[in-house]
């Protein structure tokens, strides 16, 4: 598996998110909230 959906932008799903980067996974994250997704895109 090298592209994996993550579903949901709390902090489970984030850091889920970013373990799974730090495996060379290309990741993506869907989030419902836009104040998560500008808070995720300036980071």
């Amino acid at each position: 598996m090298d592209k994996i959906l993550v579903i949901g932008g709390g902090s489970w799903g984030t850091a889920f998110a970013d373990y799974l980067a730090r495996q060379e996974k290309k990741v993506r994250i869907w989030v419902r909230e836009k104040e998560v997704i500008a808070a995720i895109n300036s980071t």
